[in-house]
């Protein structure tokens, strides 16, 4: 996978999640807690995947 796209499965899920997660917060209906523990990750560990894939 990642000679096709540069990048590891493990980056591409977490492109993914954060993708859908920002939809859902531009939303208003979920807050950051919800929106990550409908990804089943605690908020900690989502505020920080966030923090970095969007640097």
């Amino acid at each position: 996978m990642k000679q096709e796209t540069g990048k590891t499965v493990i980056e591409l899920i977490h492109i993914a999640l954060i993708a859908e997660a920002k939809k859902r917060l531009q939303q208003g209906n979920e807050n950051v807690s919800q929106t990550a523990f409908a990804r089943v990750l605690k908020p900690f560990l989502f505020s920080k995947l966030f923090k970095v894939k969007q640097d």
